[in-house]
């Protein structure tokens, strides 16, 4: 799970810039800790 978690994050990165995707990388660990997780039951 860690390197699909890297390779999603190194593609970003290249794809907006490195500063565009670390300021993504940083958005979503923010609404991680805000939002609650969505169930599907």
């Amino acid at each position: 799970m860690l390197s699909h978690i890297w390779l999603y994050r190194s593609h970003q990165a290249r794809l907006y810039g490195f500063w565009r995707g670390g300021l993504l990388w940083l958005v979503d660990l923010i609404n991680s800790r805000l939002r609650p997780c969505i169930r599907l039951d």
